[in-house]
């Protein structure tokens, strides 16, 4: 799984109407003639034979459509009919989608709702707080993360311990790869979660003293 191209303005801020439009954008840009499963699955850095991920994928639009409500209301400054239609105009179609039918038929069908939520998206993003991170720099994390993997295995530490390290490696990596889908939240959810792990383990954290793959972990 590779992490898609994103906007190069590494200053710009993202909002979830704006992942909403980026991921079908790229599933659209993509040009395929497979199934809505293969081209959601492409869109987010997979292969067309990663049905999975496609699914996975389809179910994340669902909730970006939702958290992209939540916005626009959190906004009354904006017109709610506009913003939510537009919003509502590609619930339609994600409604209607067979995850097995042809994707070219869908893009017919978002072709003047992604006019809309383009729009919608743009507005969102100027409101937003979150940065976008750029592709670049989620690369960079996600080497510096399997690089640290590596050493870790070797490590002197307790098989419990080492265990839980690992998970929490993965977690962050499964984090930064599904960037594009569940922005800094997702960022969030995985760095607390390590946090956690360390504090309820610190005991042992302690036991281990002073280990370099541990301390670079920390």
């Amino acid at each position: 799984m590779t992490v898609p191209d994103q906007e190069s303005d590494q200053h710009a801020r993202i909002s979830d109407a704006g992942r909403l439009f980026n991921v079908l954008k790229a599933a659209i840009d993509a040009r395929l003639s497979d199934s809505v499963l293969d081209a959601l699955a492409v869109a987010t850095g997979g292969t067309k034979s990663d049905r999975e991920l496609g699914y996975d994928t389809l179910a994340a639009l669902h909730r970006l459509v939702k958290a992209a409500k939540d916005e626009v209301q959190a906004h009354p400054e904006l017109k709610q009919d506009l913003y939510i239609g537009s919003i509502n105009s590609i619930a339609n179609v994600l409604n209607g989608v067979v995850p097995t039918n042809p994707w070219d038929t869908v893009v017919q069908q978002l072709a003047q709702p992604m006019i809309s939520l383009e729009f919608c998206a743009d507005q969102l993003n100027r409101l937003s707080d979150e940065p976008r991170l750029p592709a670049t720099t989620i690369r960079e994390l996600l080497k510096e993360l399997e690089a640290l993997q590596a050493t870790l295995i070797d490590a002197p530490l307790e098989p419990d311990l080492l265990r839980l390290l690992l998970r929490k490696l993965a977690e962050m990596r499964e984090a930064l790869l599904n960037y594009r889908i569940d922005g800094a939240s997702g960022l969030a959810r995985a760095t607390e979660s390590a946090i956690g792990g360390i504090v309820k383990n610190s005991d042992s954290i302690k036991k281990a003293g002073r280990v370099e793959q541990l301390d670079r972990f920390l």
